[in-house]
């Protein structure tokens, strides 16, 4: 029998460490969309922290603890980030949520890449048009946003960023954050010896 064991899109390539910088691979277990139907986002939240999680949270921001995150991901679309392997809410449906809101799974169609370290901020600066100073886009602020002409999903974390992109890009959004990490560590390299 074929061994069809998934493999990540971006297997064997990450980390990358360059001077200031770290880009490294995030795997959470399950990403499930969560698009409450008209009227129900109460409710949602309701069942949502009753699961123990946190309430869907505001335009722009994320929301729960590192090990079930909800992210906003656009008008009305939500994004639950769960740690732990194989717990989308499609693989444990419950009859009473499909009345709240439209689940999917999207565990296969996300990539998750971390960008941390002291170089962090000014490599992203050379991909993205945000303007992401820490008193401008906070810890717990979320945006779409292009990377490289490529729409990605980016949040600031306590130590750095995290940047999803749909897994057909994933390998060219990597090449092109190692190449500005590259660029960034260079320039610091030549303003040192002028």
């Amino acid at each position: 029998m074929v061994d069809l064991t998934g493999l990540s899109a971006l297997e064997g390539l990450l980390p990358y460490e360059v001077d200031g910088a770290v880009l490294s691979a995030v795997s959470y277990g399950a990403i499930t969309s969560i698009m409450p139907f008209r009227g129900q986002k109460t409710a949602v939240n309701v069942r949502l922290k009753a699961d123990g999680g946190a309430a869907l949270p505001r335009i722009g921001r994320v929301s729960g603890p590192v090990a079930k995150r909800l992210i906003w991901a656009g008008r009305g679309q939500y994004l639950l980030l769960d740690l732990r392997r194989g717990a989308a809410f499609d693989t444990t449906p419950d009859p009473a949520f499909d009345e709240l809101a439209a689940l999917s799974d999207q565990t296969s169609a996300w990539v998750v890449m971390r960008l941390e370290g002291a170089r962090a901020q000014e490599v992203l600066a050379r991909l993205c048009p945000l303007d992401l100073r820490a008193g401008v886009f906070k810890r717990g602020h979320v945006a779409r946003t292009e990377l490289a002409h490529m729409a990605v999903i980016l949040w600031r974390r306590p130590k750095g960023f995290e940047i999803m992109v749909v897994r057909s890009v994933a390998q060219v959004a990597m090449r092109r954050l190692s190449g500005a990490m590259d660029s960034v560590a260079a320039q610091a390299v030549l303003g040192e010896i002028s």
